[in-house]
């Protein structure tokens, strides 16, 4: 618990490269990791490798849990570089349309900036 609160003084160059990955896609596997592994308990059911009833042996219900998260990793990684990667540049792109939209305001004008001309409004 120290090791966490002490934040980047508690850092250490051996674990930042990991800590970069994870960082990633992390919002990512939260926001997926629990469907996954929902649908993975029912198909392991279903096709008679996973009993119905509770497993008791905690050896099993930890190498269960594990092999479960780190299939989970691999779409959430997926999900995170179709999505969380392009964060910063949504970022910057929202930021840029405030700054436009507040100067329009600011001199006068209530109108939305101009569109980018790239954009095919006719459709």
């Amino acid at each position: 618990m120290v090791f966490l609160a002490a934040g980047r003084q508690g850092e250490t160059r051996l674990f930042r490269p990991l800590d970069e990955r994870l960082a990633a896609f992390s919002f990512s596997l939260y926001a997926i990791h629990r469907q996954l592994m929902a649908d993975m308990a029912a198909l392991l059911v279903r096709i008679g490798l996973l009993p119905a009833t509770c497993i008791t042996d905690p050896g099993k219900v930890l190498a269960l849990g594990l092999a479960m998260t780190a299939i989970s990793a691999v779409p959430a990684y997926a999900f995170g570089q179709l999505f969380e990667s392009r964060t910063p540049q949504l970022s910057r792109a929202l930021a840029q349309l405030l700054r436009r939209r507040i100067n329009a305001k600011k001199n006068g004008r209530d109108d939305m900036p101009p569109r980018p001309s790239h954009i095919n409004h006719t459709a």
